[in-house]
């Protein structure tokens, strides 16, 4: 999948919204795939858009449950220890 690899290679650059461009373009060939949603969240939570970056880290994880593990490490790092926990139990 071309578009997630583009995507996630600028996001390892630190070229986040250019990143997010090309997320847009995964999801859009590719709208069940969990990996492009949750990376995607990645983004958007490093650039401080939490709200958003919810709504796809929740995308990834009605797709593949598994997710909620990256979900849960997004909370911790906004000090949501509470729902964090939560998340890793059930992931």
């Amino acid at each position: 999948m071309y578009s997630l690899d583009k995507a996630n290679k600028l996001y390892s650059e630190g070229k986040l919204e250019e990143a997010l461009i090309w997320y847009d373009k995964a999801i859009s060939a590719y709208s069940n795939c969990a990996q492009a949603h949750s990376s995607k969240a990645d983004a958007l939570e490093a650039l401080g858009k939490r709200q958003e970056a919810m709504i796809h880290y929740n995308k990834a994880i009605s797709l593949e449950p598994y997710y909620n593990i990256k979900r849960g490490f997004a909370l911790l790092r906004r000090g949501d220890h509470h729902d964090a926990i939560e998340c890793f139990e059930k992931g």
